[in-house]
């Protein structure tokens, strides 16, 4: 029974059953799953409490934002310690995904997974697949609707063991002094913090540094 001694697994979750599956396997520590053919559509059995209670590493790969937030709906990571999620344009589903960096709403909703997961958690990156170096849309650079607030940013909280953490493309004019004070005493442990900057907005900040 080798499955018994495995302890790093890469693979494809095609829908809710294959998580239950993965989650049996006590001795895995490290998981990377893609998400590129999930069945969103099929009936799952999305209602039925997930518990991973041995990973330490946890990878997603997901094609859009939609289907990182149905699989995960019911999943709990009670020990993992660093979490990667890396997200590809949603461009079945609407084609404002191939004009704009994100929809600060779904952003909203996938910040929100994190409750997820342990307070053990240490390392944090959420990452886009979106040429941000490229993207010159004024229009859209300049736009408030992109600022994400505080209260997106809240959910990340409760991690206070985080040492490492990556949001650099995401727009931070809305964070002010204050919320960036309750966020440095949040995390007093943080050791590279990526917060914003991927991106050239034009958005004018709140920070003042005072």
């Amino acid at each position: 029974m080798w499955l018994t001694e495995l302890f790093h697994l890469e693979t494809r979750v095609h829908d809710t059953r294959d998580l239950l599956r993965l989650a049996s396997l006590t001795s895995l520590k490290s998981l990377h799953f893609d998400l590129t053919t999930y069945e969103i559509n099929e009936t799952q059995l999305n209602f039925i409490p997930t518990n991973f209670s041995q990973l330490d590493e946890v990878r997603i790969t997901a094609p859009s934002r939609s289907i990182l937030n149905h699989c995960l709906k019911n999943v709990r990571y009670l020990s993992c310690r660093s979490l990667n999620v890396s997200i590809n344009l949603d461009l079945f589903e609407s084609d404002i995904y191939s004009e704009v960096p994100y929809d600060p709403l779904e952003i909203a909703d996938i910040v929100s997974l994190s409750e997820c997961f342990s307070p053990a958690l240490e390392k944090l990156d959420f990452g886009l697949e979106f040429e941000f170096v490229e993207f010159d849309d004024e229009y859209t650079l300049a736009s408030p609707w992109f600022a994400l607030g505080f209260d997106v940013i809240a959910p990340l909280l409760p991690f206070s063991r985080l040492t490492d953490l990556r949001l650099d493309w995401i727009c931070t004019s809305a964070i002010d002094d204050a919320s960036l004070k309750t966020i440095a005493q949040s995390w007093p442990h943080l050791e590279s913090f990526w917060f914003g900057g991927a991106i050239p907005w034009l958005i004018p900040p709140s920070l003042t540094f005072i």
